[in-house]
């Protein structure tokens, strides 16, 4: 789209000139084949006009459309100038609401007390679509349809079924089922994906690492862990989509359960924690 002034519009000239030749030869060709005199009363006025009709309409039709050019190009200019607002306005807000996703989980990760990695890249994750040029509120995946975070709630829900099931204490045996190890071990793979880990952890020694997939170590309150999960799970949601949305969606809670875990990390501090298992 050209985007110079209306003086330097080809268009706006070339309309002019060709007014300015048509008329121009009209007036050659009707001067030389008549013989006028010079003359300056009213009616030789009124015979001029008549004579010169054709060139002045050309000349009148010459400025008409080089005005309806000139209204073109004004609305040309005016779009362009709305379009570049808007692509102004797309790039600010693109790296404002980017800087608002990082300081949220920022914030969340000071007041729930755990690390948080990645962020650009899990704002990438959860708006692919997003960029300068283009800029959407709510999370949605490369293809526009359902958000890469259902995936999360999903594994989060799945994972946290699964730990459920296997949480229990065989008073016959004093023992705990083995599958428990597996599966927390599963879910801390899940949440460093996430890119969420707890500060406050229990150093796993050589001999408890082959219960838990060489997993260094684990949270000293591994419930109090799934409720910090859940949360930031949750803040995730009403930031990226409507409220009502958000309020739609129900994690899988285990507070049921934190007697059973508490009591798992509680005896792998003992030697050996083979003997629970």
């Amino acid at each position: 789209m050209n985007h110079k002034p209306l003086s330097q519009s080809r268009l706006f000239w070339l309309t002019f000139i060709l007014g300015v030749l048509a008329a121009t030869a009209t007036i050659i060709a009707i001067t030389s084949n008549n013989n006028f005199m010079l003359c300056t009363d009213v009616k030789c006025f009124s015979n001029f006009l008549e004579y010169y009709a054709i060139p002045i309409k050309i000349i009148s039709a010459t400025f008409f459309v080089a005005g309806f050019v000139a209204v073109i190009h004004r609305s040309n200019q005016t779009h362009h100038q709305i379009e570049l607002t808007h692509e102004q306005n797309t790039f600010s807000n693109f790296y404002e609401h980017k800087k608002q996703f990082v300081d949220m989980l920022v914030q969340f990760s000071e007041e729930h007390e755990v690390r948080i990695t990645g962020k650009h890249k899990l704002y990438s994750q959860l708006f692919p679509l997003n960029n300068i040029g283009e800029l959407s509120f709510t999370s949605k995946s490369t293809k526009g349809n359902r958000s890469e975070l259902y995936f999360h709630i999903q594994t989060f829900n799945t994972k946290l079924e699964l730990i459920k099931e296997c949480i229990e204490w065989n008073d016959e045996t004093q023992k705990l089922n083995p599958e428990i190890c597996n599966q927390l071990a599963n879910f801390l793979i899940f949440t460093k994906r996430l890119g969420v880990y707890s500060t406050d952890n229990l150093i796993l020694d050589k001999n408890d690492k082959k219960h838990f997939r060489s997993i260094n170590e684990l949270p000293k309150d591994f419930t109090g862990y799934f409720y910090i999960v859940s949360e930031l799970i949750m803040a995730l949601a009403y930031f990226s989509f409507s409220k009502e949305e958000a309020d739609k969606i129900r994690l899988v809670s285990i507070n049921d359960s934190r007697k059973v875990i508490n009591q798992l990390l509680k005896e792998m501090q003992k030697n050996p924690f083979d003997e629970w298992l």
